[in-house]
């Protein structure tokens, strides 16, 4: 192959797929697509992006469960004031299917948030274990 592409690292080749002008280089560009596949497949062969996926997955099931436990006193935290509420305040039959609706409603935001939190943690996980592979050749 020609260009010297071989030399780059995998994020300079995905940079490189992302800025060529794919219309006036076509065999360039076919060419930096088949190097980036044979780089992704060599990086996944190495024992090092096993360990770190083997990591990852673990840090997910971890996340999994410390998600369900906080979800659940988040639940927890809400359902008793709730109660609280319904069982002292004397309400008209509309005012109890209004204020069940706001609780499924906080309901539904906390379970929304406890996702984001963790989405955002796995998130930051995966990136620091691809940045760190990324960088090799």
């Amino acid at each position: 192959m020609s260009h010297g592409l071989e030399e780059y690292t995998l994020e300079e080749l995905y940079d490189v797929e992302e800025n060529i002008d794919k219309l006036k280089y076509p065999e360039k560009y076919e060419a930096i697509l088949t190097l980036i596949l044979e780089k992704e497949k060599s990086l996944q062969a190495s024992p090092e992006y096993v360990f770190a996926a083997q990591c990852l997955k673990d840090n997910e099931e971890v996340a999994e469960k410390k998600y369900t436990l906080f979800y659940i006193f988040i639940r927890v935290l809400l359902w008793a004031p709730f109660c609280a509420f319904l069982l002292t305040y004397e309400l008209e039959t509309y005012e109890r299917i209004i204020a069940i609706a706001i609780f499924l409603s906080l309901l539904k935001v906390g379970k929304n948030i406890c996702v984001a939190i963790e989405v955002s943690h796995l998130e930051k996980q995966v990136k620091t274990i691809s940045d760190s592979q990324l960088g090799k050749k």
